[in-house]
């Protein structure tokens, strides 16, 4: 006999290879809920909506299992809703890029939408292929709100926006997944969008072509990820207590934008500009991520804004745009351009190095940009540019300083610098050659050496 049909409500008993206990056929297939077991067919040609969604609220009446995904290509025409309020402990797996999940339709394609904080719970999603290609802005791969303990892995996503956690979402883990924009870089693409919650990591992941790679308000560690062709690969905005380490991207307009942030850490960052064009929402008079706050620069390395007690450590930016119609440059301290770019206390940028590519801007050849209001006791320690003849820290602050701006400058210069520092610039003192540290402060006519 090559075969076995067991019926009758699964009375059947097996006993696994090595073990002593009999089994019914029926609780050994529980363990696994398998969509297609519920319908579903994974051929691309019929909307598969109803089995999947069926599998799913079985599972979600136990509170616990494995939804599986075996290679196909699910097509769905409207979100499947996972909304259990009760803890909870589900899996939704496949077998990589093999298990295709996708439709076209505004709304998400997995989507837990419920508000105002969840109970514990381990959801995973692991080794699927999700595929939104709606281009409208309420359309997505995944939301998924009011959890904690929730984990992404070894996924491909895409969508106008990638995974979206919009509510009450703590210690959530995006791991080793791949993130294409459908919607391009216009605004308000996002690969991941956290809003809400805290201790969450995002972690070896790589993002393509979004408006922001990666939108967090909300404290976050994001660690080895990558970002290319996005608006900005990392925007920090209201968001305290994030880690942003080993990160790197290139042709970017900004690899992070930081702005109305506080006590972030930010370190071994990279970004390789050579742009070739300034993209959606960017350039002069260009509106920005948030409806309102106007832009007037592309191609930057780092941006910061609005900032307090926050480190930079080891970071290094080249704007590197292809063309000289651009403005730029490598690392931009701002307090203008909008509503929430302002003053900039108690920073530190250590070790940090600055470049422009070289480029002739119409705007600037500025390697550090550092804008008026911007350097309130900031300290710049072993900053250079990366050009060895050229160093525009100095320069670059007094473009547009405002009264009571002071700063602290450690081992950013060299004794060939003194050229550049006159007296119309730093007031009646000049820095001497070879200080490794001096205290500067402008009092509204020109710059005071307030010592070494």
């Amino acid at each position: 006999m090559t075969g076995f049909l067991f019926s009758g409500g699964g009375s059947s008993s097996v006993t696994s290879t090595g073990s002593t206990t009999a089994r019914t056929t029926q609780d050994r297939f529980a363990e696994v809920h398998n969509v297609r077991d519920f319908g579903a067919v994974g051929t691309g040609l019929v909307d598969d909506h109803a089995a999947i969604q069926a599998c799913i609220d079985w599972v979600a009446g136990t509170e616990r299992g494995v939804i599986f995904f075996p290679a196909g290509e699910y097509l769905i025409a409207s979100p499947l809703t996972f909304n259990e309020l009760a803890s909870h402990s589900i899996i939704f797996r496949g077998v990589g890029r093999a298990s295709h999940i996708y439709g076209n339709f505004a709304g998400f394609l997995l989507d837990r939408s419920i508000t105002g904080g969840g109970n514990w719970s381990i959801d995973i999603i692991e080794n699927l292929w999700f595929q939104n290609g709606s281009s409208n802005p309420a359309s997505g791969a995944i939301r998924w709100n009011s959890c904690q303990g929730f984990a992404v892995r070894n996924c491909q996503i895409t969508g106008y926006t990638g995974i979206g956690c919009y509510d009450s979402c703590f210690t959530t883990t995006i791991q080793n997944c791949s993130f294409a924009s459908i919607g391009g870089t216009v605004v308000g693409t996002a690969g991941v969008y956290f809003f809400g919650g805290g201790g969450s990591v995002i972690q070896a992941c790589d993002f393509m072509g979004w408006h922001d790679g990666i939108l967090l308000r909300t404290g976050a560690a994001v660690i080895g990820c990558r970002f290319e062709n996005c608006g900005n690969g990392i925007q920090l905005y209201e968001a305290a207590g994030s880690s942003i380490i080993s990160c790197g991207g290139e042709a970017n307009d900004c690899m992070i934008w930081a702005r109305n942030y506080q006590k972030c850490f930010i370190a071994f960052c990279e970004h390789n500009g050579h742009a070739a064009a300034p993209y959606s929402g960017y350039g002069a008079g260009g509106s920005g991520p948030i409806v309102g706050d106007t832009l007037l620069w592309s191609t930057y390395g780092f941006v910061a804004g609005d900032g307090t007690r926050n480190i930079w450590l080891n970071c290094t930016a080249h704007a590197d745009a292809s063309t000289a119609s651009y403005n730029g440059a490598g690392i931009k301290m701002t307090a203008d351009a909008g509503t929430y770019h302002g003053l900039q206390p108690h920073n530190r940028w250590i070790s940090c190095q600055a470049n422009n590519g070289g480029v002739a801007y119409t705007g600037s050849t500025t390697k550090w940009d550092i804008g008026a209001g911007a350097m309130a006791q900031n300290t710049f320690e072993d900053c250079t540019p990366a050009d060895p003849e050229v160093n525009r820290v100095f320069a670059d602050m007094v473009s547009a300083p405002t009264l009571g701006m002071e700063a602290t400058i450690k081992d950013g210069r060299r004794a060939s610098d003194n050229a550049a520092l006159t007296t119309a610039m730093w007031g009646t003192t000049v820095i001497g050659g070879g200080a490794s540290k001096c205290r500067i402060l402008y009092n509204g006519t020109n710059w005071t050496l307030m010592g070494l």
